[in-house]
């Protein structure tokens, strides 16, 4: 009976003293330019006096590589701050380097901790042009499509047609989206670079936009739209 109770001691001795394997917190489903990385340690890893500052990634291990720094947030919670937009439609895996250790000492478990994809190319909204007015006609009908990020209508075109219950296929005409056709302000709709500039860039291209707006003719490359056939 002793020996099994010193046995257990001994067991959570180790399991206590052996610190859990950091943890990945990603603020969106999945990676996009602007959503926040944080990696969060078991136990403090950085002195008070860090806290806040921008520093080198000594830490952290993205697979493929995503360049970045650190910003400390807390003592155990670290936030890394990309130097590049982030590849669409990538899974992007996170380790912890070697022979890293908590402020008290104890070991951090090193290697692969976590892994989250990027958002892929994918549409964010469809509508029909007109679809209340008294001349539409679906037959007719023109789509105003916007995706996440720029796409070429010319490169576009092969994957986008029309198809009716009984299967049959008519292709669609691709074109750029514009002002002037659509009748809508498109200038909210930005590119995936576009998307990963820093908090001032951005405060400033949306002051530039805001004056001018009215003299703007066309739309980001985000946006297009298609018709039934070469009309």
């Amino acid at each position: 009976m002793k020996t099994l109770c010193t046995a257990l001691v001994a067991t959570l001795a180790l399991a206590f003293s052996s610190a859990a394997a950091p943890r990945l917190l990603v603020s969106t489903p999945s990676i996009t330019p602007e959503c926040s990385i944080q990696v969060i340690f078991d136990l403090p890893v950085t002195a008070p006096s860090e806290l806040g500052k921008t520093l080198p990634n000594t830490w952290l291990e993205v697979s493929p590589a995503l360049s970045g720094k650190l910003i400390w947030k807390a003592q155990n919670i670290a936030q890394l701050m990309p130097d590049e937009v982030p590849a669409m439609g990538t899974t992007y895996q996170f380790s912890i380097a070697k022979n890293l250790q908590h402020l008290d000492g104890s070991a951090i478990p090193a290697g692969v901790f976590g892994s989250c994809a990027s958002e892929p190319l994918q549409v964010r909204s469809a509508t029909t042009q007109n679809r209340w007015s008294s001349e539409f006609s679906p037959a007719t009908a023109e789509w105003l499509v916007f995706f996440n990020d720029d796409i070429n209508p010319a490169t576009a075109a092969p994957f986008v047609g029309f198809v009716s219950k009984s299967g049959q296929q008519v292709a669609a005409k691709v074109v750029q989206a514009t002002i002037a056709r659509t009748g809508q302000d498109l200038s909210s709709y930005r590119s995936w670079a576009e998307r990963g500039i820093t908090t001032v860039y951005a405060a400033a291209w949306h002051y530039w936009r805001k004056e001018n707006t009215s003299s703007r003719t066309c739309s980001p490359a985000s946006a297009a739209t298609w018709r039934w056939g070469p009309g």
